[in-house]
């Protein structure tokens, strides 16, 4: 089975980003501190953050639900790996094939939001001005400035990665059906075991064991190795147009961001002169 290691926190453009934040971090930390010890949850003066310093944050924010959201694909996948303390589960009325659909369905909706994350991070970016529920494919990739850029041919592809599965994700979401494990495997044989799995379990559940359980759950375990090798790849793959993404984003997030600061420090330079 493959396996790989999400490093999108370690690329460049989101140190570069994190670094532009630190004197933010550092001017707020001990005001928080300061709230810590005097027990106040949240602080009742909001601190107006300046054009610069919200442009840092928003950008680190997206970037950080991106990365984040490729982090929760590798959770489903080990998720998947197991189905600890199975009877206790079962008198909950939990069984294999509910663990294996709800862990899978979570990973399709994550992995298909993926794209939703990246339209809006773009526009954050480039900062066009759009509401985050504006920002479809048509609106930020067809775009003139993105469309200058190699960020629009990054977003069409990662479009691409997640179009097959955004059917199953719209099901699942706005019908509340749940996709069969069976239909997704691209091995026939492995297919068929998994749904024969299902079957059995279901008849079991009515108190009928015609089936060792070890039996089934060695069938489980066999369909899931092959399930959790093709999220794998799929996850890989994500992952590198993702950090393609991010490096054609750098050079944008760095002019804008430079601009705002420069902009800032002549300010500021002008007002002590005065």
């Amino acid at each position: 089975m493959s396996s790989y290691k999400n490093n999108l926190s370690k690329h460049a453009f989101f140190e570069e980003i994190n670094q532009n934040l630190n004197p933010l971090i550092e001017s707020f930390a001990p005001k928080l501190i300061n709230l810590s010890k005097e027990g106040k949850i949240r602080n009742t003066d909001e601190e107006n953050l300046f054009e610069q310093e919200w442009y840092d944050f928003m950008v680190w924010k997206y970037t950080n639900s991106l990365i984040l959201g490729v982090s929760r694909l590798e959770y489903s996948q080990k998720f998947l790996k197991t189905f600890p303390r199975p009877q206790q589960y079962q008198r909950l009325g939990i069984y294999q094939q509910n663990w294996n659909e709800y862990h899978y369905s979570y990973y399709v909706v994550t992995l298909v939001s993926l794209l939703d994350i990246a339209l809006i991070l773009t526009n954050a970016v480039f900062r066009l001005g759009n509401r985050e529920i504006d920002c479809k494919p048509d609106v930020i990739m067809k775009n003139a400035w993105v469309k200058q850029t190699n960020v629009q041919k990054n977003l069409v592809l990662l479009e691409k990665t997640v179009q097959p599965d955004k059917h199953n994700r719209n099901l699942h979401v706005h019908r509340g059906e749940l996709q069969r494990i069976h239909s997704v495997l691209n091995c026939k044989e492995v297919a068929d075991l998994i749904d024969l799995a299902d079957l059995v379990s279901s008849v079991q559940r009515t108190g009928e064991q015609y089936v060792d359980p070890k039996t089934v759950d060695k069938m489980y375990r066999l369909a899931n190795k092959k399930l959790i090798s093709q999220m794998q790849e799929q996850t890989k793959k994500l992952q590198s147009v993702i950090s393609l993404l991010f490096d054609d984003l750098l050079p944008v997030y760095r002019e804008k961001s430079t601009e705002l600061h420069n902009k800032w420090d002549e300010l500021t330079t002008k007002i002590k002169r005065s």
